[in-house]
């Protein structure tokens, strides 16, 4: 996402290359209720204490998916995807 404003480490400002995802969580009740939000959704923990979360959009209206994908031929950062069908993926899933 280069050439675009945003570089492949720094999303809104912060850092994220290099970081550690410590915890996964849904949000807490109290957060949902600071967001507007009316449903729980991901919160991920960094090692640095920074906590990102899965938004429906870049206003914050709600919270939204994460979608994970494998590497292409384990690199990363290449903009190549691979898409499992449904139930190929790791544990079936």
């Amino acid at each position: 996402m280069t050439g675009r404003g945003l570089s492949q480490s720094v999303v809104n400002g912060y850092s994220l290359a290099g970081r550690t995802i410590k915890c996964v969580r849904a949000t807490a009740s109290y957060e949902m209720a600071k967001l507007g939000w009316d449903r729980p959704g991901v919160v991920l923990v960094l090692d640095n204490g920074n906590l990102v979360t899965v938004q429906a959009d870049p206003e914050g209206n709600g919270p939204g998916t994460l979608v994970v994908h494998s590497l292409v031929n384990g690199e990363p950062c290449t903009g190549q995807l691979y898409v499992a069908k449904p139930g190929t993926g790791p544990g079936g899933q």
